[in-house]
């Protein structure tokens, strides 16, 4: 049981490689069209919140918690925003298997917000350039695999 007498023990197994493993299976990468506005994330979801935590320590993010629909049950998640994505993509994409091409697009969209402040409106060129990531990440998002491992876009 992790506690504040050994938590020096477990931050060194908060890893990289671990931290990608976890994200792979309940992490993802996230971008939502608004207007001209782009709401950009990064999220990793468990129910227990003590790993997340960990992570949090090490990497940053916000920890949160929210109520499933129709159920009496909570998820913890550990979520970065905007241009503070780029850190933990980074640490991420060495590491991940199955959503390495999430990532890759996450870095490139963090780097659309580096040089603007949240208020600040971004050149046509850079809103365009989010927009395109924007759709490409929406794309992968919205593939699903089937029994036989191929994979299908769900219809929205």
């Amino acid at each position: 049981m992790i506690n504040l007498n050994n938590i020096a023990n477990f931050m060194d197994r908060i890893t990289p490689q671990y931290v990608a493993g976890l994200f792979d299976g309940e992490g993802c990468v996230s971008a939502v069209m608004t207007g001209a506005h782009v709401r950009f994330r990064v999220k990793i979801a468990q129910k227990d919140p003590t790993v997340l935590a960990l992570i949090q320590i090490k990497y940053g993010g916000t920890l949160g918690c929210r109520t499933h629909k129709n159920r009496n049950t909570f998820c913890h998640d550990l979520t970065w925003v905007g241009k503070d994505c780029l850190d933990i993509l980074n640490v991420l994409k060495d590491h991940v298997l199955v959503k390495h091409e999430l990532v890759l697009l996450g870095i490139e969209m963090a780097e659309q917000f580096l040089n603007y402040g949240f208020h600040e409106k971004a050149s046509e060129e850079v809103l365009n350039k989010r927009k395109a990531i924007q759709e490409k990440i929406t794309s992968i998002n919205s593939t699903t695999f089937t029994k036989e491992g191929s994979s299908e876009e769900v219809v929205q």
